[in-house]
Order: C-alpha cells, then sequence, then structure tokens
C-alpha cells in the first residue's frame, strides 16, 4: 500500500497465530503525526492531536479498541472510534495518565504554529475535555511528560517560542490542577530520550549549539532537582530508550552524532548510572534515529521505524539479550541476538508506538518518505519465545545522599 490514505494493518509473525503477512484492519484512522498515544489499563490507547495531511495541527481525537487475540478468521476486528475533540488544535504536545483515570496534555504547538503553555484533560466516562485553568510557565513543544511514583506529572525538556531548549522542569499536580517549577536541567537539551522506572533518566540529545550530547542527568523527585549521572559511550541524538523489564539496565540504541546516523546499542547500568558495554553483536539491523524502542518482555526490544539521514525508514528489528543463567543478568554477561523480522509496511517516523497489555505493539501514524502524514496503523505480534510481561522490577539509583526510588 502507498499514500496517506493506507488503512491500519495487523502483522502476525513467527509462532503468532496466523501467517505472517500484513492484514488491513477494517477501521481506519485520521492522517497524523506528532501525536499522542496514551495506553489504558484495558487496551484502550487515546490517540490525540497532531499533524494531519491538512493542518499543521489537529483537534482530532480517536480511541483505539483492541480485541483478543484469535485466529484471523475468527476474530473480531480491532477498531478505532471518533472520540470528542481537542479544545486546542496541538501537535507536539506531551502527555501522561494520571490516577484519577484522566488523560491530560501539555503544550505543544497550534494550527498557526504558536507554541503552546496551555494543558488540556480527558475524561474517560463522559468523553470530554476539559482546558485547565493553570498553565505551564515555560511554553514548550515535543517536551516529555512523566508520570512519576506520587501521582504527579513531570514535564521536562522541548523547545520554547524560540526554538531554544528548555531547562525548567515543571510538575503539575492532578488533584489540585496546579503547577510548579521543579529544578533545572543542567544542559538544556532536545531530541533527547527519557526513561523512568522510579526515577527519571534524560539521556542524550542536542544542546542549544545543536551539538550532539553523551551526557546523562538524573532527576529526583524526592528533592525535586537534577544531578549529573554519567554519559553514553558516544554521542546520541534522536535516540530511542528501552527499558528491559525484569533487568537493572536501560538500553540506549542509534541516534545522531557528529558523523551521521548510529547503527549501534548500548547498556547503561542503572545500579550504578556508567555505560555497561554489551558484549558480542551490538550493531542494529539498520542505522536509525527518531525511532521508536519498546520494551517487550524481561529481555527482549522492539524498534520501529524512524530515520537515516534523509531516509525515513520502514524497517523493524527485535533483538534479545542473552542472559547466561545463572548469573542472573549483567551487561558485561550478556549478548544480544538480533531476530530478523518483516518491515513495516510503511516507512514513518514521528509515530507513536504502544505496548498494549496482550504484549501486541501498536504503531499509529506518523510521516512518511513524501512528509505527508499517515492514515494507518500497525500492530505487531511478538514471536513464541517473547514472554510479556507487564510489571518491571524498581531498582534504586545511587544519588549524592544515598539512594531514592
Amino acid at each position: 500500500m502507498a499514500g496517506g490514505g493506507a488503512a491500519p494493518e495487523l502483522h502476525f509473525p513467527f509462532n503468532a497465530p496466523g501467517p505472517e503477512t500484513w492484514t488491513a484492519l477494517l477501521s481506519r484512522t485520521q492522517p497524523r503525526a506528532d501525536h499522542t498515544a496514551i495506553g489504558y489499563p484495558n487496551g484502550d490507547v487515546l490517540l490525540a492531536g497532531g499533524t494531519s495531511m491538512v493542518a499543521s495541527a489537529t483537534t482530532s481525537v480517536e480511541m483505539f479498541h483492541p480485541t483478543a487475540l484469535t485466529f484471523p478468521a475468527l476474530r473480531q476486528p480491532d477498531t478505532f472510534e471518533t472520540k470528542a475533540q481537542l479544545k486546542v488544535a496541538r501537535a507536539g504536545h506531551a502527555a501522561a495518565l494520571v490516577p484519577d483515570g484522566r488523560a491530560v496534555v501539555f503544550g505543544g504547538r497550534d494550527a498557526s504554529g504558536s507554541v503552546l503553555g496551555s494543558i488540556e484533560a480527558y475524561d474517560y466516562s463522559l468523553d470530554r475535555w476539559t482546558l485547565l485553568p493553570a498553565t505551564l510557565a515555560v511554553p514548550r513543544t515535543n517536551a516529555h511528560a512523566i508520570l512519576l511514583g506520587d501521582g504527579t506529572v513531570l514535564v521536562l525538556g522541548g523547545r520554547d517560542a524560540s526554538g531554544n531548549p528548555v531547562g525548567l522542569a515543571e510538575v503539575f499536580e492532578p488533584s489540585s490542577g496546579t503547577v510548579s517549577s521543579s529544578g533545572t536541567l543542567g544542559v538544556p537539551r532536545v531530541d533527547e530520550d527519557v526513561s523512568f522506572n522510579g526515577f527519571v533518566i534524560v539521556a542524550g540529545g542536542t544542546d542549544a549549539g545543536g551539538k550532539p550530547l553523551s551526557s546523562i542527568e538524573v532527576y529526583d523527585p524526592v528533592s525535586r532537582t537534577f544531578r549529573a549521572g554519567g554519559s553514553l559511550q558516544v554521542p546520541r541524538a534522536g535516540l530511542a530508550l528501552a527499558f528491559s523489564v525484569d533487568t537493572p539496565d536501560l538500553i540506549a540504541t542509534g541516534g545522531n552524532d557528529s558523523t551521521g546516523t548510529r547503527g549501534d546499542l548500548e547498556a547503561i547500568d542503572l545500579t550504578t548510572l556508567l555505560p555497561a558495554p554489551v558484549a558480542g553483536f551490538t550493531q542494529l539491523d539498520t542505522p536509525r534515529s527518531f525511532h521508536r524502542a519498546s520494551g517487550l518482555d524481561d529481555t527482549s526490544v522492539l524498534l520501529t521505524g524512524g530515520e537515516q539521514g534523509q531516509l525515513v525508514l520502514d524497517a523493524s528489528g527485535l533483538y534479545f539479550l542473552i542472559v547466561p543463567a545463572p548469573q542472573g543478568f549483567n551487561a558485561l554477561n550478556a549478548t544480544v541476538r538480533p531476530t530478523i523480522v518483516p518491515h513495516m509496511n510503511r516507512a514513518r517516523t514521528k509515530h507513536t508506538a504502544t505496548v498494549l497489555p496482550d504484549g501486541r505493539v501498536l504503531v499509529v501514524g506518523g510521516i512518511d518518505g513524501r512528509g505527508v502524514a499517515i492514515a494507518g496503523g500497525e500492530v505487531f505480534v511478538a514471536p513464541a519465545e517473547v514472554i510479556f510481561t507487564s510489571t518491571p522490577q524498581v531498582f534504586s539509583v545511587p544519588g549524592p545522599q544515598g539512594t531514592f526510588r
């Protein structure tokens, strides 16, 4: 299939039920890229805003409803349902699901390209968006929103109205609807990636001068401050981080350095925040940046799409961390086994990838090689050797005053 009007598709690889083919779903989605996807515990996924084929920002919202994974001839189709529109058209915004069940979106840019500081909340049961009175102190686009252990949301990074990296982090309190300042990055950066597992890791990106970074910063939810946290082995801008669910390591994949797009991966030991070189195979199937990385189970990571220079990729790759028993996980005694998986049906970047409760990965929208927003999605079904689990182990990280979670 080609063009922005392609229908969503379903992929049955390897030992999963059904043939190794892409199967078009009966339901279609609106074209969108640079949008957000918020997963609910029941498997529904809220797709909000983004750029469309006709507008630089849209108010369009849809809900993906998955069905049980059965043999394709017997399964009912997954569906996309149109939902209430955002109050403000926005793309490049950040989003988080808060403990009271609301989906909250922060900032972004509107249809005129103006950078936003406004915040909206979505009520699932009422299908209603509410524009909240509170706003971000620094309007920003392409930021991160991370749900912290105490139920608050950390909003960090992004670009301000002048296009500069934002150093100030802010915390949204769902119960009161208020926003407060919460520390400043040591090095303001964009095109970084962020991971949370009891503490917030900010890795790579580019600084205000466009220089790719290798530095790591750690946000302490208790003191609400950032501190330096070691560095990657190499600079990576537009990298993707994946947390292996049952291991104390964070996997950093791809990205751009000063010479071009990287085709390798490395591990960060979260107990020391030091690089942990992975023995054996560390090359990606395809050098890539601005892709998505999804941790599927305790040792496997799925990479989807992204860019290689001016080329938009349809390649996907599945990587297993092989751990010698009974030693337990240690990046120094682990090797990486790549598994060849068919390419996605559509090349895409600026898409979303959401791991569903049944272990499938929903990929929606993005920009294709022509710069056109994609109207289709795809669902990846992992091979039988992937044993999906949704309960991560939480590890502590050493800090200047002990440890925190």
